[in-house]
């Protein structure tokens, strides 16, 4: 088990009692400020290793206007995926496809499981296939 911080004398396993047996020392009171003191200093150095990390991470984040220019021009193609990739009529085997084609048309296509429709109904057998294949090709590239 464990030893009385007071008296130093051993305890049982019995001795389950916030009081000390032999001394009646309060086991968890005893010398508290003492140990609150060193785990403050702990955390104090703790605390001073982990900031200079901190700032390192930061500086090389944001530390310059180049880096923050960084970070608003790689979020900018994100922005343009949501913008219509094609306006156009299709055919009428392309019935079920709306006819501005974005992003979130193709996801809402694919989640309803109406995308594979597209090769079905082509009549000449290629114009699906070559629209499955840019859209493939299409989705790779992002």
């Amino acid at each position: 088990m464990a030893n009385c911080p007071k008296c130093n004398q051993h305890l049982r396993l019995r001795d389950w009692k916030q009081m000390c047996p032999y001394c009646g020392a309060n086991i968890v009171m005893y010398n508290l400020q003492e140990r609150l003191m060193q785990d403050a200093d702990k955390a104090e150095v703790e605390y001073y290793y982990h900031r200079k990390k901190v700032d390192r991470v930061k500086a090389s984040f944001i530390g310059s206007p180049f880096a923050i220019a960084r970070i608003f021009t790689s979020l900018l193609p994100v922005g343009a995926l949501f913008l219509p990739l094609m306006n156009n009529v299709f055919l009428k085997s392309f019935e079920d496809i709306p006819s501005e084609l974005t992003i979130i048309n193709i996801y809402n296509l694919v989640s309803n499981g109406d995308f594979l429709s597209v090769l079905k109904n082509d009549e000449a057998g290629t114009g699906g296939t070559l629209f499955f294949a840019a859209l493939v090709l299409l989705l790779l590239s992002v």
